[in-house]
């Protein structure tokens, strides 16, 4: 089997190495500026340090950024974090939701609000143990010290199959993809709130299934279902 604490062990050491290379200038969006008019490298040897880079995340002030970093064929997949402090933007580091190096962790969502946390693992819903061989969706609550323990997401989302990439609307509609394992076809799927648990999912209207591969939904925050 192939650790993952080596390849943690080159995240972090490349992480700390961008220091030495890219200060992180003040402003919003890690000091890069309002987005241009054509698409560009998002803050290179800060976030882009060469490795598999996807799935940005904010939260709804600007003051923190989470992205997901993957190595070795997803061996390991974990996500970083920068905060905006009164002395400015932090180094990127492990978000502690992510800093167990036996699990991986992916695709971070915040919600509209910046009261829930979500993300892709295959943790085991026991919090501990070995990993999962599917992922399913995780979230945590925000509170005055941070992000709370992470759990779950309770009711009718998770299943046996992978699912992951989650996105919510105002309302806390939870949308993600799921895999079917049995014809290999991932679909779209939904899933409102109701009393901190989500109903049971839904696969969306055929009309939004488009292709074989449907990745990466992803909700306007602006919409309210």
């Amino acid at each position: 089997m192939i650790s993952r604490f080596g390849p943690l062990t080159a995240v972090l050491c490349l992480t700390a190495a961008s220091a030495v290379h890219a200060q992180i200038p003040d402003g919003p969006f890690l000091g890069q500026g309002n987005p241009p008019p054509v698409p560009a490298l998002f803050a290179p040897g800060i976030v882009n340090l060469g490795l598999a880079t996807r799935d940005v995340a904010m939260t709804p002030e600007g003051d923190e950024i989470y992205f997901g970093v993957s190595v070795g064929e997803f061996v390991l997949s974990t996500v970083l974090v920068s905060r905006r402090l009164e002395t400015g933007w932090t180094r990127p580091e492990v978000a502690p939701f992510a800093a167990d190096p036996r699990y991986k962790v992916m695709e971070p969502c915040i919600s509209p609000d910046g009261a829930l946390l979500f993300f892709a693992s295959d943790r085991p819903r026991d919090g501990d143990g070995p990993a999962r061989p599917d992922h399913d969706i995780w979230f945590a609550e925000r509170s005055p010290g941070g992000w709370g323990e992470p759990h779950p997401v309770p009711g009718g989302v998770n299943s046996e199959a992978p699912d992951f990439y989650p996105s919510v609307a105002r309302n806390g509609t939870l949308y993600f993809t799921r895999d079917d394992t049995t014809t290999g076809v991932s679909e779209l799927r939904r899933a409102t709130r109701a009393g901190g648990v989500w109903n049971e999912s839904e696969r969306l209207p055929d009309a939004l299934q488009l292709g074989r591969s449907r990745f990466n939904a992803w909700v306007d925050p602006t919409s309210a279902s």
